[in-house]
């Protein structure tokens, strides 16, 4: 065109020929068909990302965990948009008013460096949908995804530079499959924070927040497999609660609740990372000490003795003083002791 753009021109043409045959020209017409062709390129754009968003989420809608959903959606973008990694993460809480980036959700291939990433999110405002640029790698698309229009977590893919305009090798097309996969990836974050929080619901203890007995006994089974692996020995305490029928008679269960708490923060005072703590139901606890001989748990029954003369100001009078009977088993794992053994 005269402002040096490149047109496409459809010429339909006819030879002229002299009187004896001979051929000496053409005539024809020449028609402008740009803005025709970049409007079917357009619909077969459109078509192709249709096709593609389709079979990805017809894929994905057959998993019905989510974890499995997202991990089937990173594979599926894979070949689909011929990336060399991709990660999905959610966004958790950090300092007030702060979302910082969690650990991956799903990943495949070559993804891009977490460190990358978290420079990344600062540049995400609450209404930017997507960032682009290049990295030692190649090209990087970070994709905010959504739940009821708040930013729960981040989609980026990396695929090798060159061949767009861009300079980051992304087309139209391939945003366009991005925003749409992003809106699936964003309710699938938020299905798996909800089934993590409900299954943490499910093994705690909603008064002190310990283990509940399915959650102790669940961590303990792990616990073993490791510990059997490391040959490392341990204890197991069960903890019974002395007189505290009358705690709740005489001054309520307000009162003995308040004991229940004090009780579970006397266990968390004896646990280091790695041990478990639990309210097994009622006015019973347990505790599950690693690396620990037998010798080590009878001083630290003796010191948990001691520490619960604490609970005798909740004493229901003082014939009925609230204390603690502790019943302490070692665990040997050159045994081959099984759970259900050491449980009973």
């Amino acid at each position: 065109s005269s402002e040096g753009v490149h047109l496409c021109l459809l010429s339909t043409a006819l030879p002229l020929t002299s009187e004896s045959g001979a051929w000496i020209g053409a005539r024809g017409v020449c028609r402008d068909v740009t803005s025709l062709r970049c409007h079917e390129a357009d619909l077969a754009e459109a078509r192709n990302r249709e096709r593609l968003f389709s079979y990805i989420v017809n894929m994905v809608r057959r998993e019905l965990e989510p974890a499995r959903m997202l991990s089937a959606t990173a594979e599926a973008l894979m070949p689909a948009l011929a990336l060399t990694g991709i990660s999905i993460h959610a966004l958790v809480d950090g300092a007030p008013g702060e979302r910082k980036l969690g650990a991956a959700l799903a990943q495949a291939g070559k993804p891009a460096a977490p460190d990358d990433l978290r420079a990344l999110v600062a540049r995400l405002s609450a209404d930017q949908q997507a960032v682009e640029l290049e990295d030692a790698g190649g090209g990087l698309l970070l994709r905010a995804t959504r739940y009821r229009d708040e930013i729960n977590g981040l989609l980026c893919a990396r695929r090798n530079g060159g061949g767009a305009e861009s300079g980051t090798g992304w087309s139209a097309e391939d945003r366009g499959l991005f925003d749409n996969i992003a809106g699936q990836v964003g309710l699938a974050i938020e299905q798996l924070a909800r089934q993590t929080e409900m299954e943490v619901l499910s093994m705690t203890d909603p008064l002190t927040g310990l283990h509940n007995r399915r959650g102790f006994v669940e961590s303990l089974e792990q616990h073993l497999g490791e510990d059997a692996r490391a040959l490392r020995p341990g204890a197991l305490f069960y903890i019974d609660l002395d007189n505290f029928k009358q705690v709740n008679d005489t001054h309520g269960h307000q009162t003995g609740d308040e004991a229940l708490l004090d009780v579970a923060a006397l266990l968390k005072e004896q646990i280091r990372g790695g041990d478990l703590a639990a309210r097994l139901g009622g006015d019973e606890f347990a505790l599950f000490l690693g690396g620990m001989d037998r010798q080590v748990a009878e001083r630290k029954a003796e010191l948990m003795l001691k520490a619960a003369e604490r609970l005798r100001g909740y004493s229901g009078d003082a014939d009925h003083l609230l204390g603690l009977s502790l019943g302490v088993a070692i665990y040997d794992p050159r045994t081959g002791e099984g759970l259900d053994s050491l449980l009973r």
